[in-house]
């Protein structure tokens, strides 16, 4: 249930995919105190982006999850997903913006061709 999607203009390389998507699903694993086994993350890589008015390297990175995320976890997010981007992209944690949604109307997140 929780999903966080990465979105950023740097390609990654493919030896090293399979190493950041893992550190990010650990991450959110962690922070929201939830089974890894329902964490889903998606990359969007070398997609055109400008932010401060350059092309220089940045990224989006955006964690939903049913129930809320509270303004602790929301920083954790922050400063641990950073983290990860810096050391495995090289982007600059001034160039990373970052959104956080909790979703508790359950019947409007799906799973198994049903709902929560």
């Amino acid at each position: 249930m929780p999903l966080l999607r990465l979105v950023t203009n740097q390609p990654v390389a493919e030896e090293r995919r399979d190493i950041l998507m893992k550190r990010l699903s650990k991450s959110v694993a962690n922070v929201l105190g939830k089974p890894e086994s329902y964490v889903m993350i998606t990359l969007e890589e070398k997609t055109p982006m400008l932010f401060a008015g350059s092309s220089e390297p940045t990224g989006f990175f955006e964690v939903t999850s049913l129930g809320s995320i509270s303004a602790e976890q929301a920083q954790r997010f922050s400063a641990e997903i950073s983290g990860i981007l810096a050391q495995e992209l090289n982007l600059p944690a001034n160039r990373v913006y970052s959104k956080y949604v909790g979703w508790t109307d359950r019947q409007l997140w799906g799973f198994k061709g049903g709902t929560f």
